[in-house]
């Protein structure tokens, strides 16, 4: 009996800690609340007042900032004014949409007449493109932004103005399409897509020649050779022409002093005539190499220019085109803001 009122009394006390953790649970979630309320309608009554002042895009960004501490579908009204007021007619548009939408049967009936009349107007003052694309999956983007996938069932509205399109899909040439949108404009844009095809490209035509070269480097390494040996017999040349005016110049001592024998003017003299028969031979090695290096120079690039010459023609690669085109183809009141706090 002790441990059944032992059990009660343990089961009653976590119970009242409970209710207590819930109480306090509730009264923090309840201060938050109030808190976010506080700020939002900050928000919204800053927003409010810069809208009544007309500077609508610090009014935007006020009640941007309302909604995203307390979301509530009646705050589209007034965005999508801000944005109606700034010319941004596409937002506008979306945001209207938006509170019709949310707000269903709870919209006032001269609110929603209201508005319905203000997008009649942003209709006359907006393009739009509907899009027949013959292939299905494929990504459109519009000015780099992504649209959607085909097949598109509602059309896209676009600002006036220049607007680039691209559809793109795997297996398919990209499309790139640049348009001019104007005021009130409703067009059909039928796209059909190109299938790419992996093909072996084709190399550019161009003409090639194909020589036999090894005359040409034949006859270019015996120049080279008979150049070198020109060369080396040119100096030998030279010095043997040195050492003849040396030979000269102790002859010449040797007559001037009358000092020396006749043996010794016949030996002097039969050393200058060979040192001169030498130089001669050496000279003569030297023309003969030097032009026998010149003619084979001469006669390899002769071959090489008219030996095997053969013409091979390839054709050239074309490349592909992304198909193109290129299209040619308010009033505005001031309106009251809604307030819901």
């Amino acid at each position: 009996m002790k441990q059944i009122l032992r059990k009660s009394n343990i089961l009653g006390f976590v119970f009242i800690l409970i209710v207590i953790a819930f109480t306090f649970k509730l009264s923090h979630c309840l201060a938050q609340g109030e808190i976010k309320i506080e700020k939002a309608k900050k928000h919204f009554d800053e927003g409010v007042r810069l809208y009544q002042s007309g500077v609508f895009s610090l009014a935007l960004e006020e009640f941007k900032k309302s909604y995203k501490v307390r979301p509530h579908w009646e705050l589209h009204y007034n965005i999508g004014l801000c944005y109606y007021m700034m010319g941004d007619y596409l937002n506008a548009k979306r945001e209207f949409d938006t509170y019709l939408e949310e707000g269903k049967e709870n919209v006032k009936p001269e609110i929603a007449k209201q508005i319905q009349e203000v997008l009649q107007n942003i209709m006359t003052m907006i393009c739009e493109i509907l899009l027949e694309i013959d292939v299905e999956g494929a990504a459109i983007r519009i000015d780099g932004a992504e649209i959607g996938f085909s097949p598109m069932s509602s059309p896209i509205e676009v600002k006036p103005g220049e607007h680039l399109i691209e559809i793109v899909k795997e297996g398919y040439l990209p499309y790139r399409n640049l348009f001019v949108a104007d005021k009130g404009e409703k067009r059909t844009l039928i796209v059909k897509l190109q299938k790419y095809e992996i093909s072996k490209p084709e190399k550019e035509k161009q003409t090639v020649e194909n020589r036999t070269v090894w005359p040409y480097y034949t006859g270019i390494g015996f120049g080279i050779v008979f150049a070198a040996a020109s060369l080396g017999t040119g100096i030998l040349t030279l010095q043997k022409k040195q050492e003849y005016n040396e030979a000269k110049t102790d002859y010449i001592k040797l007559y001037n002093k009358g000092i020396a024998t006749e043996s010794d003017y016949l030996i002097a003299k039969n050393k200058m005539d060979d040192i001169a028969k030498e130089g001669k031979i050496l000279g003569t090695l030297t023309t003969v190499f030097l032009t026998t290096g010149v003619v084979l120079e001469v006669v390899s690039v002769t071959l090489y220019l008219l030996i095997g010459r053969k013409k091979v023609e390839t054709k050239s690669s074309t490349g592909v085109l992304i198909p193109s085109v290129y299209f040619e183809g308010e009033k505005r009141g001031y309106l009251e803001l809604t307030t819901y706090f």
